[in-house]
């Protein structure tokens, strides 16, 4: 970026920043997050935990205790598909604002070229148009079958079109490289009492009293 500022001098130390911004912090309250509720999905799940520690004992076969490798992290398909699922139902970044860039026909009115709107990614993601049964936690929702006839606008917890996450791919290695590592180590029981979560749409999705997991070591 810096040689690129040098070159095109409207490349300002302030464009430099942003970028220094996006890559360093903006990735950290969103992944974070993101784990917490697929930790306490898979909790809530047991059937669902056992079929992921089942792939994590296959794939670390040759040696329990050894670190997790790319080719690992590329392996855990059913973890990813569990994942996703909890980016659906939780969808991290619950809202997002596109500014557009043509005049749009909708419901019988005109939207015009230049208007900030608002979309809520938490409703597409969470609608019967978009997904049957979407309180049901499933993670089979994201096997070849299910997948190859969704709408791409169906799923889309990290955006969509020239504007999407730049760092999404990055931010699921970095899941499955913490939520196996946990497993691998800890069996994840739901809370007792039974604790209910009060969702709060933020930049950032919170739950607004806690959340709660239990830990038994394997």
């Amino acid at each position: 970026m810096l040689e690129y500022s040098t070159k095109d001098p409207s490349f300002t130390e302030e464009h430099i920043r942003e970028e220094v911004d996006t890559f360093m912090f903006e990735g950290h309250d969103t992944t974070a997050t993101s784990i917490t509720f697929a930790l306490q999905a898979i909790a809530r799940h047991p059937e669902v935990q056992r079929k992921i520690y089942e792939e994590l004992q296959t794939i670390f076969a040759d040696d329990p205790k050894r670190k997790a490798t790319h080719r690992d992290l590329q392996a855990m398909k059913y973890l990813e598909m569990a994942i996703k699922e909890s980016l659906r139902i939780y969808t991290t970044v619950p809202m997002i604002g596109r500014t557009l860039e043509e005049d749009i026909q909708w419901n019988g009115m005109t939207l015009p070229k230049g208007l900030m709107i608002n979309l809520f990614l938490y409703c597409v993601q969470n609608s019967d148009v978009s997904n049957k049964d979407p309180e049901v936690f499933d993670p089979e929702r994201f096997n070849a079958e299910n997948s190859k006839d969704r709408h791409p606008y169906a799923y889309v917890p990290f955006s969509a079109g020239a504007r999407n996450c730049i760092g999404q791919k990055f931010a699921m290695l970095e899941m499955k490289s913490t939520i196996s590592n946990v497993l691998r180590n800890f069996e994840l029981l739901p809370p007792v009492p039974d604790h209910k979560m009060i969702l709060k749409n933020d930049a950032v999705l919170k739950s607004d009293n806690g959340v709660f997991i239990g830990l038994r070591s394997r």
